[in-house]
Parts: C-alpha cells; sequence; structure tokens
C-alpha cells in the first residue's frame, strides 16, 4: 500500500470513529494516577514511572503527564491520546478502547558504569488497547484501567555520547480516574 492510500484509509477509519468517540467514558473531569512500564528495542525501548491522568471535559483527548525517577536517571513525558473505539461488553461495567495517540519525553542520565552523561529527547505514536472498570459511587465514577501500549518512535541524545535511534516497545499502564 502506498503512503498516499495509507493516509486516505486512516482519515476515513477516522471519519467512522467519530461515533462511539465518547461512547462510554463518563462526561466531565476524569482525574487520577497511573503507573507506567515498558519493555523494547533500541536505546529508548523502555519506559517507567508514574503520571497524572487527565481527561477535560472540552477536549476529546486523554492526557498523561509524568516523570521518571530512577537511580541513574530522572525524566519527564507527555501522552496524549484520542480513543477511536471506547465500548462497555453488553450492560457490563467493564469497558475497553482502542486509540491513536502521540508521546514525547525528556530524561537526563547521570554517568555510571554502562552509560555516560547525557540528556535525550524522545517522540513518536502509541496505540493504547485497554480495559475500563468503572464503578459509580455516589456523584462519582471511580474508573480502574489496564492499558497495553505498543508505541514506535525515535530518540536523540546529547552529551558525553551523542545519536539518534529509532525504537519500538510494548508499555503498560495501571490506574485510577475519578470523573467529576
Amino acid at each position: 500500500m502506498t503512503m498516499k492510500k495509507g493516509m486516505v484509509l486512516l482519515i476515513f477509519l477516522l471519519i467512522l470513529a467519530q461515533g462511539p468517540l465518547f461512547a462510554d467514558h463518563p462526561g466531565g473531569l476524569g482525574i487520577g494516577v497511573m503507573g507506567r512500564g515498558g519493555w523494547g528495542f533500541g536505546e529508548f525501548g523502555s519506559d517507567a514511572g508514574i503520571a497524572l491522568t487527565l481527561k477535560l471535559p472540552s477536549l476529546p483527548v486523554f492526557w498523561g503527564i509524568g516523570a521518571e525517577l530512577g537511580k541513574w536517571h530522572s525524566g519527564v513525558n507527555l501522552s496524549g491520546d484520542l480513543y477511536l473505539i471506547n465500548t462497555n461488553f453488553d450492560t457490563s461495567l467493564l469497558g475497553w478502547y482502542f486509540g491513536l495517540g502521540l508521546f514525547a519525553g525528556f530524561s537526563f542520565w547521570d554517568a555510571h558504569k554502562t552509560h555516560p552523561s547525557h540528556m535525550g529527547f524522545t517522540a513518536g505514536i502509541r496505540t493504547p488497547i485497554g480495559l475500563s472498570l468503572q464503578l459509580p459511587v455516589n456523584r462519582v465514577v471511580l474508573e480502574f484501567f489496564l492499558t497495553a501500549v505498543p508505541r514506535i518512535g525515535f530518540g536523540t541524545w546529547i552529551g558525553d555520547r551523542s545519536g539518534t535511534d529509532i525504537f519500538m516497545n510494548l508499555g503498560g499502564e495501571f490506574g485510577f480516574r475519578a470523573w467529576f
């Protein structure tokens, strides 16, 4: 398939997906906390940390604003996902979703045995696929979620060592949101 045909197909699928865009996540403000982890290929293949998860009522984007603190590194990251499929299983409180998103991150690495000191930047696309359990409690809905997140992107670093790398990984996210 040529790049032009692929773009036309993607646009067509996005138009078709507009109906279920807000199907089963509650309306209003959704805010919570999630943990992130990942395994992958390439210099920047892994991702880990804790993040704020946020869904504003005025935007169709689910945001993740995170931080990574490791023994030898620290960083910040941002992700934004648009859910193309967002539906519950029959009348259950359990649902599933599939989306497309973007991510970016910035990190600092201290020198140690296997890495010289450097700072890096990553960016790319992600496709979250997850399960969502939504429990109504008075006027608030508590959502617990578990997500697999395949990602592909690029990373570049500068410092005692410089370079660029393309990477793929399979990340995971789990957490909760309260919907108001």
